[in-house]
């Protein structure tokens, strides 16, 4: 064969000298062979930088750690029924990604299908000392330019005047119709918080006037102080409380007692007309009205008293006129006497239309927990009424919620919503489904055969021809998950075990092992550890469920019922799948296989409940730290967790999970951490023979790797502090990269640089700058200047 550039293959070689150099070349190849399969070997022998799956399974197998399998997810779905029955296995199909879904029963109504609530609206607290007010279009009887009265209920009746300068008809941001009015003077002086469906509007359809100068009286002017009111007055004027037509009942049900009265409460003032005015009683509420001032008073006593008319001579000659007493006592400061035929008695008060306010366009935990929702419509009384409900608003977001059905006799209804609390608002407006069924991935093979049973075989092995088989977690569970097989053999059922230690030779036991594939392989004992099968053709069968994995369907994407099944219509899902999960990856068993060996079965230790929550299928990254528990008045264990999908709650399956391992009563709160969203800038100065667009590439891939990166979501610290030291070494570990010369958030304002040491996050926050493909972490590169041209500059 013909040299290339002097080197000859291996097998042609041939020593140019004597033995020796001969046998020292042939000893320099042993010792590159041996050289290289040494490192090899020796990272293949340790779990931390072992890369082969084999190899990590043979070491993890001696520490009794199993890698988690493929996990299905589960959620709830509302079903549509035409009729009240029971339902058995029902399977549905998602839309996208097609996957299979199953309910293993439950009972559905045909009257609990569907509900929607009706708005809801604040019913105490602020919006009546605002200018704009809004009526319900049905009740509304508002003038533009009539004096209005505010009467509500605050210890005493109180009540306030003004005047109403518009009125028209709007469709407000909750798209219902209402009547606005516009008001001179807001009313300020009711207290906040007061029911705005205890407060009446009237207005009056007639008006009086102050008697003038023709009459001559003894009191000078027709306005002025009087005896303040005695505690007999306050019984007969409270007898009924004489509110103005329409005023809520509920407002009658109040006691008043003269104790309630202040000294500023009782006065009185004497308030004489032109005329006599038989149409003002007793009880009765009128307005004062001069220019733009406006007060409300309720009237306490009328009497007709004669006067002389001023100039009539001889005889004199007297007429009669209606005096009144009001209270509160009207502020003479404000009512010139110089005019008194300016000043308006406005008298026989009717209501104007019921106060509405605007409807919650988003219904948050805070505004309708524990508090009976109204529905919409007519409704009939279920039989046994559910008391479990899924949400879903315009957008289609659902949550599921406890609650309680009450359906009136007459067919009203309302719902009673218990908890538990969702995060964020739902968008009105918003249905309520009485037919929950609990669902959960993979589709059920009711009867495999696997084979042949051989006593002569041991460890007779068989593999599933469906894959992967569906587990779903279970708190307390050995490895935190349960398979859905099981294995009959002549039709007795078998019973699965992690491994053959400590089965005897008569224990009908298997177990069960995954390649790297997923598939299945189904182990029986050899007569010594578990029994060897018995003689039989297609003896062997398994029932079990396939398809499982983290990718889960959208909401609302489970929406078809593979097999038709009698009185049931449809069904809605707008509940997110959740705890679905891939089956561990290589570097997933390299993090938790040798913290997983330290848990021995229970959680004492911080690190355990952190090792038990990471190995949690749908979980990311975990926190686990000694908090104060509020509801115990204990410490506690509080879990921060940040889930594979963000908006997926696993809280109660993590703290079911470690309540089961750890010691009864130990209060154990788990959260969702909260992600600290921002835009960090990386500027680098790199050597000048390198292409920026690679060197950023590269340094990007070293902060956002998910092994070994620093920025990584997985190695993000919760609420612990971020390194400036292992991004800048992350970064100048790339090759070409001299230095980090700034690095800052963008976006704030101003920009913020990132603080040195590092950057210190609250309690239960993380900094999430996105995965690889994401856009919120920005490299950029530029060439360094050369030595010489520096100097030659200065």
């Amino acid at each position: 064969m013909q040299d290339v550039d002097g080197v000859q293959p291996l097998a042609t070689w041939k020593p140019h000298s004597d033995l020796s150099s001969m046998l020292f070349e042939l000893w320099a190849y042993v010792g590159d062979v041996v050289g290289l399969y040494n490192g090899v070997i020796m990272t293949e022998t340790t779990i931390r930088t072992a890369r082969l799956r084999r190899s990590l399974r043979r070491m993890t197998d001696l520490l009794g750690y199993r890698a988690r399998p493929s996990v299905g997810a589960v959620t709830e779905i509302a079903a549509f029924a035409d009729r009240d029955q029971t339902l058995g296995s029902v399977a549905f199909r998602s839309s996208t990604p097609t996957q299979v879904f199953e309910s293993q029963g439950g009972r559905v109504s045909g009257k609990t299908s569907e509900y929607t609530l009706s708005s809801v609206v604040k019913a105490a607290g602020g919006g009546l000392n605002e200018a704009r007010l809004l009526l319900d279009p049905a009740t509304a009887s508002a003038v533009r330019g009539r004096p209005v009265m505010f009467v509500w209920y605050d210890v005493i009746i109180r009540q306030h005047a003004t005047e109403i300068v518009s009125v028209s008809s709007i469709k407000a941001v909750d798209a219902r119709e209402y009547v606005e009015i516009r008001v001179t003077k807001p009313a300020t002086q009711i207290p906040d918080p007061t029911d705005y469906r205890m407060v009446s509007l009237a207005s009056p359809s007639q008006r009086a006037y102050l008697r003038t100068g023709l009459f001559e009286s003894q009191d000078g002017f027709p306005i002025g102080k009087t005896d303040p009111l005695l505690d007999s007055d306050i019984h007969s004027l409270n007898d009924g409380l004489g509110l103005p037509n329409g005023a809520p009942e509920e407002e009658l049900e109040h006691t008043i007692s003269p104790q309630d009265y202040t000294d500023e409460d009782r006065k009185q003032s004497f308030v004489e007309l032109d005329s006599v005015y038989r149409s003002i009683f007793a009880g009765d509420y009128v307005i004062v009205q001069y220019n733009s001032y406006f007060s409300a008073h309720r009237v306490t006593l009328t009497e007709e008293i004669q006067l002389k008319l001023k100039g009539s001579g001889s005889p004199d000659v007297f007429l009669p006129i209606t005096r009144l007493r009001v209270n509160p006592a009207i502020d003479t400061a404000k009512v010139l006497d110089t005019k008194p035929w300016s000043v308006v008695i406005h008298y026989n008060m009717h209501d104007v239309g019921r106060l509405m306010r605007l409807a919650h366009t988003e219904l948050t935990p805070d505004i309708v927990l524990n508090t009976p929702l109204p529905l919409e419509g007519i409704h009939d009384k279920p039989a046994d009424p559910p008391t479990r409900f899924i949400l879903e608003d315009a957008d289609g977001k659902g949550v599921l919620v406890n609650g309680k059905l009450d359906v009136q006799p007459n067919g009203s209804a309302t719902l009673t919503i218990s908890g538990p609390e969702w995060d964020g608002g739902l968008r009105v407006p918003v249905k309520a489904y009485g037919n929950v069924l609990d669902i959960s991935r993979g589709e059920t093979v009711q009867d495999e055969v696997l084979g042949d049973g051989d006593p002569t075989q041991a460890h007779q092995t068989f593999k599933l021809a469906k894959t992967p088989l569906t587990y779903f977690s279970q708190p307390g569970a050995a490895s935190g998950v349960v398979s859905t097989l099981e294995v009959r053999v002549d039709g007795i059922l078998w019973r699965e075990r992690p491994s053959f230690y400590g089965a005897g030779p008569n224990d009908p036991v298997y177990i069960v092992r995954h390649d790297d594939d997923q598939n299945t392989f189904i182990t029986f004992g050899d007569g010594v550890r578990g029994l060897r099968l018995p003689t039989g053709r297609g003896n062997v069968r398994a029932k079990y469920r396939h398809g499982a994995g983290a990718e889960a369907p959208p909401a609302g994407a489970i929406n078809q019922i593979i097999k038709n099944v009698t009185g049931l219509k449809g069904v809605r899902s707008p509940i997110v799948a959740r705890g679905g999960g891939d089956a561990e990856t290589s570097k997933d068993i390299r993090k938790h296989a040798p913290a997983s060996a330290l848990v021995l079965g229970r959680c004492v230790s911080l690190a355990d409940f952190a090792a038990r929550t990471a190995m949690t299928a749908g979980v990311r990254s975990c926190k686990v730290e000694y908090a104060w528990d509020e509801p115990s008045q204990t410490a506690g264990v509080k879990v921060w967790y940040i889930p594979n999908d963000p908006g997926v709650d696993l809280g109660d399956q993590i703290v079911a999970d470690l309540q089961a391992m750890s010691e009864p009563g130990t209060p154990i709160r788990a959260e969702a951490a909260a992600p600290q969203q921002r835009v960090l800038f990386l500027n680098l100065e790199i050597e000048r023979d390198r292409v920026p667009v690679d060197v950023e590439a590269a340094v990007r891939a070293a902060l956002l790797d998910p092994e070994n990166g620093p920025l990584a979501i997985e190695n993000t610290p919760i609420g612990g502090p971020l390194s400036r030291s292992l991004i800048v070494g992350a970064a100048k570990s790339i090759a070409g990269v001299l230095d980090v010369t700034s690095m800052y958030f963008a976006f704030d304002h101003p920009p913020v640089p990132f603080p040195t040491p590092g950057l210190a996050l609250d309690p239960g926050q993380y900094l999430d700058l996105g995965d690889f493909d994401a856009v919120r972490l920005v490299v950029s590169a530029y060439h360094a200047e050369s030595r010489g041209c520096r100097d030659l500059v200065s």
